[in-house]
């Protein structure tokens, strides 16, 4: 009998506000508002009950100075102030060109970069004017959204991105005038379409010959692939390549989501995704990269409006008027996730782990800080994220972490499930559970400590 149906009591993970808890490695996505994709007033409330800490925002320079010379911030303080009230820290990625200056480069994906000297100017004047209005509440500054992206945009309009030299040169200016202003500023570099460790090489080669690594905290990536665990071999090349100009800069994956529902959708279009096959993507591709200390931001916590299409990678459905339909099951994902993996639950890396089945398997250890006890994640990593949340029931063996009083959960719906005395084993430091239900969505083994229960 699968152990979830045998169990003693069933609970459930309890959420967490963003002031109750500390999650600094998790982000969520808030992007597009500078092109009215989204309206942060229809899904604000939203926001504080996910439960993350940190939000990625773009910048917005056309929007905030459609006439030269003048800016009108407030659409942006609105969304900056309110974010940190509910407790929410925005990054921020001062990306897209103006084209209402001469130069100014353009304002959608895969645009490039400003080009004249009245464009690089008045780009370094907004920069300027955004890090001096938000500096008390952003210091993490990205700058350019994936520059190496080429792109046929809704317009059929081809866009040619930028060359790695382009992209140093903007960095280099535009990191100096944020540093100038705030001298603790962290600084992110890339925003890369996909991993692209050869333009990331040149680029970081041009900001070296400028003798600018210095500027170069952080390097962000977006690694669309329809399986989310299948992207670390690219991740694991550009580390090399950063690691050869400086192995101090860390990796951040900065922007990836999924759809909840067939259709174009841009990156992972015309598959048929679910809400269900949506809410295991996002654990799968946040808890692989919290595993191997790498923070992560999912894409986005709200559909977008496009101008050809709506973009249902959003935690949050949303209807013909921009407004809220209903929260997806990958929202309610999120916030168990959220509520778990906390800062003070650390990752050990892969766990000593055997089970009965011939699938592939991940399986990640995580303890808690001051404390041996921890929890193993496991799921089945071979396939695409499927629709079907069938389990296979198979005894599972763990070596470490330490795991004194187990329970189960799925992190998907949040049961917690006590454990019937005969399903649990012991033989010296292996634990062995029974007929422990797996599939490809993350299922935790985990000491009863280590997961916060609703009461």
């Amino acid at each position: 009998m699968p152990v979830e149906e045998s169990a003693d009591t069933t609970e459930s993970i309890a959420v967490r506000s963003p002031t109750e808890t500390t999650c600094s490695w998790l982000s969520v996505g808030a992007e597009t508002m500078d092109r009215d994709y989204t309206v942060y007033g229809e899904w604000r409330e939203h926001l504080g009950p996910l439960g993350v800490t940190k939000a990625r925002l773009q910048g917005g320079w056309e929007k905030t100075e459609s006439t030269p010379g003048l800016y009108d911030f407030r659409w942006l303080d609105e969304i900056v102030f309110d974010m940190d009230d509910q407790g929410v820290t925005p990054w921020m990625c001062l990306c897209y060109g103006n084209t209402n200056i001469d130069g100014g480069g353009g304002s959608r994906l895969g645009a490039s970069a400003p080009s004249t000297d009245t464009g690089q100017r008045a780009w370094l004047d907004w920069v300027r004017q955004v890090v001096a209005r938000y500096g008390a509440v952003i210091d993490e500054w990205e700058v350019w959204n994936e520059p190496n992206n080429v792109w046929m945009d809704w317009d059929d309009a081809h866009t040619e991105g930028n060359a790695p030299e382009t992209y140093a040169d903007l960095y280099v200016s535009t990191g100096r005038a944020i540093r100038a202003l705030q001298p603790d500023a962290i600084l992110i570099a890339m925003s890369l379409a996909g991993t692209d460790p050869a333009w990331c090489h040149d680029a970081l080669a041009e900001i070296a010959a400028q003798d600018a690594l210095d500027l170069v905290d952080e390097i962000t990536y977006h690694p669309y692939s329809y399986n989310p665990d299948a992207v670390f071999e690219g991740v694991a090349e550009l580390r090399a390549v950063v690691d050869r100009f400086d192995p101090s800069i860390t990796l951040r994956q900065g922007e990836n989501g999924a759809p909840s529902e067939y259709g174009e959708q841009r990156a992972l279009s015309e598959h048929e995704w679910t809400e269900t096959a949506q809410a295991k993507w996002a654990l799968r591709r946040l808890l692989a990269d919290r595993a191997r200390g790498i923070p992560s931001s999912y894409f986005q916590i709200m559909d977008m409006h496009y101008p050809d299409e709506v973009n249902r990678k959003g935690l949050l459905y949303s209807e013909p008027d921009q407004s809220v339909g209903h929260r997806k099951e990958a929202f309610d994902a999120v916030r168990h996730l959220a509520a778990v993996f906390d800062d003070g639950l650390e990752p050990r890396g892969h766990a000593a782990v055997r089970t009965e089945s011939d699938r592939s398997l991940a399986a990640y250890g995580f303890e808690r800080r001051g404390s041996a006890e921890g929890l193993v994640a496991l799921w089945f990593d071979d396939e695409i994220p499927a629709d079907d949340v069938s389990r296979t029931s198979t005894a599972v063996t763990v070596t470490s972490p330490i795991i004194r009083h187990p329970v189960l959960c799925d992190l998907r719906t949040g049961d917690v499930w006590s454990l019937p005395d005969d399903a649990v084993t012991r033989s010296g430091s292996q634990l062995v559970v029974n007929d422990v239900p797996l599939y490809d969505s993350p299922v935790l083994l985990a000491d009863a400590g280590t997961i916060p229960l609703a009461e």
